[in-house]
């Protein structure tokens, strides 16, 4: 395998464009595959070869990500090198990368296809300019997704000036806007809208945790956050159904002034534990929790982490303690009262290290004399 890092070819000129076929003929006769030209080369994170001038690991200080299962293919070398580095520095670990540039012989197709039967990737990370090839873009999609390899794409050259920039850059052969968002659609490829959520989507699949459906259960502070939450979950597909009606009636004989339709909306805080798990018993596809902003964010995100996830380790612990046993009926060590008294201790221990002062809410009367006299001290919660 043969790779250019040269440019000025069919994306500059004619006779860029002919001195690029010179190229690909030569290293076919020798029996090579070409990667670019005008390409900035690849990596393999799993078998430490880096065949690059990329030097992320040099200008930011903060070396290469680890290895991972993140793989990316990418038309332009930077924007690949640059979501290597976002992907990086939000702790993901990457597989493999590789940006394909002019792709006169090796494009995005083959890469996916490649990707999906490579056993370290997952993931497949792709920011595409155009195909030159669609039925075989086509095919590699419906193979990853064969696969159960989820691909997150960013799509470039959407506009009349973007196309002319793709021309100049990769001389890539281009679909209007709408072909490839019907394509990505019918293939299963989740067309992220900018840099940030494609960041955001990798760094959520690679939990290894998916949606079960197309249900959304929304619980926020905020009404108003949760009607943005509602018209966004909309317009990409999901339904949000009603939680069940004796959820609602658990909620409101705790907390009157929730409102626990769907989205479920607490007002303050305190019901946000409660109001979650009455979600989770529900039979919804995913979850939807927002916050705004208390001045105690800190905290509260530390609290909801453990009453969410506390449960789950200490049944995974108990497995464990049954596992060391050698019993085989695990179930009869995994009883309710023992995994909340686990819990409630865990809770109870964990309190006794925090201890951290509540910011306190103080109300001040103003005097006629033009001072301020304080007449209430109180917590915030």
């Amino acid at each position: 395998m043969a790779g250019s890092a040269t440019r000025r070819f069919a994306e500059a000129s004619e006779e860029g464009r002919l001195s690029q076929e010179r190229m690909l003929a030569r290293a076919r006769a020798a029996g090579m595959r070409l990667i670019g030209p005008n390409s900035m080369g690849g990596i393999s994170f799993e078998h430490r070869i880096s065949a690059t001038f990329t030097a992320i690991n040099m200008h930011t200080g903060r070396n290469w990500p680890p290895l991972g299962a993140i793989s990316i293919a990418s038309q332009s070398g930077f924007v690949g090198s640059h979501l290597m580095a976002l992907l990086r520095d939000r702790g993901l670990g990457v597989a493999k990368w590789l940006a394909t540039g002019n792709q006169a012989d090796i494009d995005l197709a083959d890469c996916i296809e490649n990707l999906a039967n490579d056993s370290i990737t997952k993931i497949i990370v792709l920011y595409l300019e155009g195909a030159g090839r669609p039925d075989a873009l086509r095919r590699s999609f419906d193979l990853a997704r064969e696969k159960g390899k989820p691909i997150v794409a960013l799509k470039a050259g959407r506009t009349e000036a973007g196309a002319r920039a793709v021309a100049s850059h990769t001389a890539s052969m281009l679909g209007g806007a709408a072909a490839f968002e019907a394509v990505f659609r019918r293939h299963g490829v989740h067309e992220a809208q900018g840099v940030d959520e494609l960041v955001d989507v990798v760094a959520a699949l690679d939990t290894g945790r998916t949606p079960r459906g197309r249900t959304l259960g929304v619980c926020t502070v905020s009404g108003g956050i949760g009607i943005l939450i509602a018209d966004e979950a909309s317009r990409r597909g999901f339904e949000l159904p009603e939680l069940a009606g004796r959820r609602q009636q658990i909620l409101r004989s705790k907390y009157p002034l929730v409102t626990t339709r769907n989205p479920v909306d607490v007002g303050t805080f305190v019901p946000f534990i409660d109001a979650t798990e009455q979600l989770l018993g529900d039979n919804y596809g995913a979850l939807a929790l927002a916050f705004g902003h208390f001045g105690l964010m800190e905290d509260r995100m530390d609290d909801l982490h453990v009453d969410l996830m506390l449960p789950q380790r200490v049944e995974d612990h108990l497995v464990l303690e049954a596992e060391a046993r050698g019993k085989d009926d695990r179930s009869a060590d995994l009883t309710a009262h023992q995994v909340q008294s686990l819990i409630e201790r865990q809770r109870r221990e964990r309190g006794r290290e925090r201890r951290r002062p509540r910011p306190q809410f103080i109300r001040w009367k103003r005097l006629a004399s033009g001072g301020q006299r304080r007449i209430e001290r109180s917590n915030w919660f």
